[in-house]
Parts: structure tokens; sequence; C-alpha cells
């Protein structure tokens, strides 16, 4: 079973509002803080180092929050506009476009722990193409949207695992392949992160599987091909052969009835190609209790747990 996704943890913080005009509350200490450079301090204990057009921040300028976070860029009109660089006290940082006060365009987010994203964001989430790299090596690559991995895209474990397909709210959704390191893969259909619906789950060794898929498990109808030449067809629970189905073995011999966890149990009907036949009861893969022997010629005989009785 594949490991889950790793889990975004990191909400984008919002920036604080800046406000639009210098005089509203504050002391000018420098400048007059209506045009030109000025340095003005607020009541609350923000300041801001820069251009004023008009009594509003125009230009570069540098705004740093009392709480210690800072903004060094440009503003239009008293708000965040243009390309600028975004410290928060606790070590993150972003670096690229705000529009109104948020982060919209082309820009990069560093994190304190380490992950980073480069791409794009609108109204302070990510949204559109964009790059995750995680400080453990994993990396995903493809669409946001509303500050989550939604679209298509690619994810990179460090392991060297990787899936290739649809995303949704951070979870693999829709149809995709999922390629192992060891040389395994699958290619189907996803739901919350899980392979669900239909699918097919090839291994390195050969073996094949074509059907159903639930919750990362063989459930449902489906055909398991071995590499050896061997065959299943018919119900799987819980990644195993149970219910009804049909084993066709590479030797021609055939066995259709029950199974329960991959064995051949209950009721069923096995057909040897010398052309004898036995129909009865099996467990664990054996003749077990009573059943009909049926020999080529066409002789039947009683047998009782894998031994005739008459």
């Amino acid at each position: 079973m594949k490991k889950s996704l790793t889990v975004f943890l990191f909400s984008l913080l919002l920036l604080p509002a800046t406000g639009t005009h210098a005089q509203e509350r504050g002391e000018c200490i420098q400048g007059n803080c209506r045009n030109g450079q000025s340095i003005y301090l607020t009541e609350d204990g923000h300041r801001f180092e820069g251009t004023f057009v008009d009594g509003k921040m125009t230009g570069r300028g540098n705004l740093v929050w009392a709480n210690g976070d800072h903004f060094e860029g440009t503003f239009v009109d008293g708000k965040m506009t243009g390309r600028g660089t975004f410290f928060w006290a606790n070590g993150d940082r972003y670096e690229g476009d705000f529009m109104g006060d948020k982060r919209s365009g082309r820009g990069t987010f560093f994190w304190a722990n380490g992950d980073r994203y480069e791409g794009d964001f609108m109204g302070d989430k990510r949204s559109g193409r964009g790059k995750f790299f995680w400080a453990n090596g994993d990396r995903y690559e493809g669409d946001f949207a509303d500050d989550k991995r939604s679209g298509r895209g690619i994810f990179f474990w460090a392991d060297g695992d990787r899936y290739e397909g649809d995303f949704l709210d951070d979870k693999r959704a829709g149809m995709g392949t999922l390629f192992w390191v060891n040389g395994d893969r699958y290619e189907g259909d996803f739901a919350d992160d899980k392979r669900t619906g239909r699918g097919k789950f090839f291994w390195a060794d050969g073996d094949r599987y074509e059907g159903d898929f639930a919750d990362d498990k063989r459930t449902g109808r489906g055909k398991f091909f071995f590499a050896n030449g061997d065959r299943y067809e018919g119900d799987f629970a819980d990644d195993k052969r149970t219910g009804r189905g049909k084993f066709f073995f590479a030797n021609g011999d055939r066995y259709e009835g029950d199974f329960v966890d991959g064995n051949m149990t209950g009721i069923g009907h096995i057909f040897w190609t010398n052309g004898d036949r036995y129909e009865g009861g099996f467990s664990d893969g054996r003749l077990f209790g009573y059943g009909t022997y049926t020999y080529k010629n066409g002789k039947v005989s009683i047998w009782k747990d894998g031994k005739p009785v008459d």
C-alpha cells in the first residue's frame, strides 16, 4: 500500500492590513509625510519609511509592524502593490508580486522549517501553476487552487516513488499513475488519496491485476494474471480472491467455484486436462468433505476428504 501522500500543514499567513493614509494617526518623524521621502510612526508602533504621494504610501518603502513582521517593496495608494518581500517574525518569507496588499502574481514562499513554494498566487493563495518543495525531499509540480493541490500534477517522493495524475484538495483524486521505485506500477482511478474504482496493477515480476479497487485494495470483480501463465477471474475482497471465481492453471486444469482468502474453499468444480473432474467441497485448496469424482471414462465415484469412499 502506497504511503499516503505528505499532508499540507502550511496555510499561508494573511498579510496585515497596511492602511491607506499615513496621517490618520501617529507621528511624522521625518519629512512631511504627505509628499516625498518620510518616516512615519503609528500610535500602535508600526513604522513606515519611504515615499509618500498625496499622503499615501506610494513607491518604494519599508513597513515594519510592531509584532516584528515587515515588508520591503513598492506601494500604490497605500497598499503593497508590485514587487516586494514580506518577512514574518516567525522566520517565514515571501518574495514576489503583490496586488492590493495581497500576494498575487508570481512569487516564492519560504517557510522557516525549510519548505518552499514557487509559482502563481492569487488573493494571498497558491492558485495556478507551481512547485512545492518539502524539507524532507518530497516535491510536487502542477496545478494549485485555493491554496491546495488541485488539477493535474506530479508528486515525487524522496524515496523515488512518483505519482502523475489528478489531484483534488491536496489528495490524489481522478485518473492517475503511481510508480514505485521497485518497478511496480498502478494505472487507474483514485479517490481520497487511495486506489479506488477501476484500475490495473503491474508487478515488476510480471504479475498483473485488472479490475476493481477500494481503499487501496483489490475489491470487487477482477482478473489476475500470473507471470507463470496461471489466471484468475472473479471476486476479490480485501486484496484476496474471495467469493465466486474461476482459476485457470497454465497446464490447462481449471477450477470454478468458491474462494476464501485466496484459497479454493467452499463448493467448487475442478476439471483436469486428462478428462477427469470433481464437484464438491474444498478447503484451503484441497478436496474436503463429500463430492463426486467423474473419470474420463464416465465412471462416477463418491469421494470424502480427497479419497474415494466406494
